[in-house]
């Protein structure tokens, strides 16, 4: 049975979309980041806002035009922003400050606009409150102008000079990596500052900050191998994300590390994947999952609806055998693996699924499998067969359908094309969206028995 297909009319020049409760009626809504060329000057930026009805339809839609105007954007329990002069709502009238206060865009000319995670709700009361680093301090004030914590932080500046029209200086602030997360599972929001081989974490609760802890990380999260001068091996770890979030249920944070190994070349590099669960008061024994192959991308899912996330990783083979194949076949095939949780530890590597990849292809890669589409309460894979079509991999907990239950032939075909997935309508059942970037056209597809 086919999907069933709804034509949506996006605006021009879309070339991000991203979803969220924009007008906190608990159904998101489909937010389209348009960018304009302005000549010499940044892209002028508008955000068009689309809520669905359950057939499909756009039922309500409105375009916030922000210009040239310097803004982090984040959608979370409304619409919002950082700006130059404080914190900022976006409405279909324009942006509109609603906390006055200094922000690392003060003083910052004419930019494009940006979607980020820079918004939190610590409490999941339904107020927004934004983490601002700036100098050397972290504060989190919500949009009610209420200050919730402040504490000193380390930061450090980026300066850099282009010459291709004469003398050009570039001078950048750079925050400290942060994260915001339940560390000791009291259920208030905790922040977190990686920094080398310590976590610091700052305790808050309804009143602010409470306490203040420097915790031991697993392994050293900011060193390079190159500047290791006890170095004695070959061999190269380089760290290349880390996560700090709930991984087995428990509701304390977790850690989890991305390595990339190799021996002075990328060339027959391998992966390892680095594993500790939190105690609410620091990290247990840590696990050290390695691979014969690299591991190019690492997601933490919940596939089959216990709680607690499977440790997903997509490896490639960089040997001299794959390298070869792939310069004939113009492909290179990407192999996605799951571990499962058992106790306190990961299992074996249990085969998901198989990508083919184009080498020379600019188009991203459509493989998406942390929705429900099906609404049996299982995530699916979304994925791009190998004629151009659409193809949906129905959830089985522990991997995917071995044939596809949904096809939409030649919706991926030609370059650019790029999908979404996400709940649009509110009945628990993700939708399709088939877009190409730059341009109007996209497709909502729905899923139907």
């Amino acid at each position: 049975m086919p999907f069933v297909a709804v034509p949506v009319d996006l605006p021009e020049q879309v070339v991000e979309l991203r979803a969220g409760d924009v007008d906190a009626d608990g159904v998101d809504e489909l937010v389209a980041l348009s960018a304009k060329r302005r000549g010499t000057k940044p892209d002028a930026v508008s955000f068009t806002v689309m809520g669905f009805e359950p057939t499909g339809r756009v039922s309500d839609r409105w375009t916030a035009d922000v210009q040239n105007r310097a803004l982090f954007v984040d959608i979370q329990s409304g619409f919002w922003a950082v700006g130059a002069d404080g914190l900022v709502a976006l409405e279909s009238t324009g942006p509109r400050t609603v906390v006055e206060m200094r922000t690392p865009l003060s003083g910052v000319g004419m930019s494009r606009a940006q979607m980020t995670d820079v918004f939190v709700d610590l409490e999941d009361d339904g107020t927004a409150e934004a983490v601002i680093a700036m100098g050397g301090t972290i504060r989190i004030v919500g949009v009610d102008g209420k200050e919730r914590a402040k504490v000193n932080a380390r930061s450090r500046g980026e300066l850099s000079s282009r010459r291709s029209m004469g003398n050009q200086l570039v001078v950048s602030s750079v925050s400290p990596a942060w994260k915001i997360d339940d560390f000791d599972g009291d259920g208030f929001r905790d922040l977190l500052l990686p920094d080398g081989e310590w976590l610091t974490v700052y305790h808050l609760n309804a009143e602010g900050m409470r306490t203040r802890k420097s915790i031991k990380l697993p392994l050293n999260v900011s060193a390079r191998p190159e500047d290791d001068p006890n170095k004695r091996s070959a061999v190269e770890k380089e760290v290349q994300a880390v996560w700090f979030e709930d991984v087995n249920g428990d509701g304390k944070t977790d850690f989890v590390a991305q390595l990339w190994v190799s021996e002075g070349s990328w060339f027959g590099a391998v992966g390892e994947v680095v594993f500790a669960p939190g105690t609410g008061t620091g990290f247990g024994p840590a696990q050290r999952l390695s691979s014969d192959e690299a591991v190019m991308a690492v997601n933490l899912v919940d596939l089959n609806g216990d709680g607690r996330k499977e440790l997903c990783t997509f490896h490639v083979d960089l040997g001299v055998g794959t390298l070869a194949r792939a310069l004939v076949s113009k492909q290179v095939k990407i192999q996605m693996y799951a571990r499962s949780l058992s106790g306190a530890r990961f299992g074996p590597a249990t085969p998901l699924h198989t990508v083919v990849r184009p080498v020379e292809s600019r188009q991203e890669s459509a493989f998406e499998f942390e929705h429900d589409v099906t609404g049996d309460g299982l995530p699916d894979l979304v994925t791009k067969d190998e004629d151009g079509g659409l193809a949906v991999f129905s959830g089985k907990g522990k991997g995917f359908s071995d044939t596809p239950i949904r096809t939409a032939q030649g919706a991926l075909k030609g370059e650019e094309t790029r999908i979404w997935v996400g709940d649009l309508t509110g009945d628990s059942q993700a939708e399709i969206v088939v877009w190409k970037t730059k341009t109007k056209r996209a497709q909502l597809l729905m899923f139907k028995p």
